[in-house]
């Protein structure tokens, strides 16, 4: 009888264990993790613009940032940052940051490009994903022979917009 207790408590202490680590990596991301700001531009003397933004954490958990940013034109791609991350319609990408881009809670960033004036609106998409599978996906490819499944290795990708802006 001792043995049949002790094996129960242990199945329910590994159910709550694994109930536990699923609801973190499943769990939905916030709804506006990261928030994206045009602060201005300035004129070079090569006859292309830097563009600065500011990238804020505004969610309680540690964000991933792509170090992919995207410049995107009319006509726009739907805002909704919980649709899974599809490329903008009209758009030029650029790298910022390096491979492994991890935001704080309420941690602030800026970033510069190096554009040619646009004409009409234009915007900055920034991929994201919460960086939690990430992070034990990093942390599990050290061991030569652990390997997780894909669903559980590959983060969902999120996009921040910034507002419009207009020439």
């Amino acid at each position: 009888m001792r043995y049949f207790k002790r094996t129960l408590l242990a199945v329910m202490i590994a159910v709550s264990v694994a109930t536990c680590v699923c609801l973190t990596i499943f769990r939905p991301p916030p709804s506006q993790a990261l928030a994206v700001s045009f602060v201005g531009y300035t004129n070079l003397p090569s006859g292309y613009c830097e563009v600065a933004f500011t990238i804020s954490n505004q969610s309680n958990i540690t964000i991933e940032r792509s170090p992919i940013v995207y410049v995107e034109t009319h006509p726009f791609a739907p805002d909704n940052s919980f649709t899974a991350a599809r490329l903008p319609t009209n758009w030029i990408m650029f790298f910022v940051g390096h491979q492994e881009m991890y935001l704080k809670p309420k941690a602030t960033e800026r970033v510069t490009l190096r554009i040619q004036p646009a004409s009409g609106e234009w915007r900055l998409r920034v991929p994201w994903s919460s960086g939690v599978r990430a992070r034990i996906h990093s942390t599990l490819q050290k061991f030569p022979y652990w390997r997780l499944p894909e669903r559980l290795s590959v983060a969902p990708v999120y996009y921040a917009t910034g507002d419009k802006v207009k020439e």
